[in-house]
């Protein structure tokens, strides 16, 4: 079960989004339940520029389905904005107009997490007044925490008037962390 705006080949998607706020949570569940995810993304290669106006905000919060050991990166009650393109040349951007971002890890199971991801190119994430990043309060699993990250492939860069970082209460691996990781020439500005 999922929920997604979504380029799912070649080619650019721009996204504007007025005072409404763009709000994405991943899904609960019991038992074997995993996957119900919520994504706004751009897939092989290309450009993707999130215009926010109007001082709205950026809500992810991570699902809090039950299941633990979810297995790889592509499963868990997830939420996200990502630029899956695999040309290191592919830039994601994410311009506010004052608004806040407010990320915040699942609970309960394991990979339910919150991310704003660039997983091989690069982001640029700027005009937030708040940006704030919150680990999940239970579950997680080492390599499979409720997390709430910003992270990049290539080159990261995020600007905020007040950035706030907390780890998860409870569980294992329920962390927030603003990163990079890649190979070759990187460089993050924070």
């Amino acid at each position: 079960n999922f929920a997604e705006i979504a380029q799912s080949g070649n080619g650019n998607q721009s996204v504007s989004i007025g005072a409404g706020g763009l709000r994405l949570q991943g899904g609960g569940g019991t038992g074997n339940d995993q996957d119900n995810s919520a994504f706004l993304y751009q897939g092989d290669a290309g450009t993707q520029p999130i215009t926010m106006t109007g001082g709205s905000d950026i809500t992810l919060i991570g699902g809090s389905s039950t299941k633990l050991n979810v297995g790889g990166s592509s499963h868990g009650n997830r939420a996200g904005i990502e630029n899956r393109a695999t040309d290191p040349g592919s830039l994601q951007s994410i311009v506010l107009d004052g608004g806040d971002i407010t990320l915040t890890g699942g609970t309960l199971g394991s990979r339910n997490y919150a991310g704003i991801l660039s997983d091989s190119s690069s982001q640029s994430i700027t005009g937030a007044t708040n940006i704030i990043l919150t680990g999940g309060d239970s579950g997680g699993i080492g390599g499979e925490g409720n997390r709430a990250i910003f992270s990049a492939g290539v080159n990261q860069i995020v600007t905020a008037t007040n950035i706030t970082l907390t780890g998860g209460d409870n569980g294992a691996d329920n962390y927030a962390r603003i990163g990079f990781f890649g190979t070759g020439a990187l460089t993050q500005t924070i």
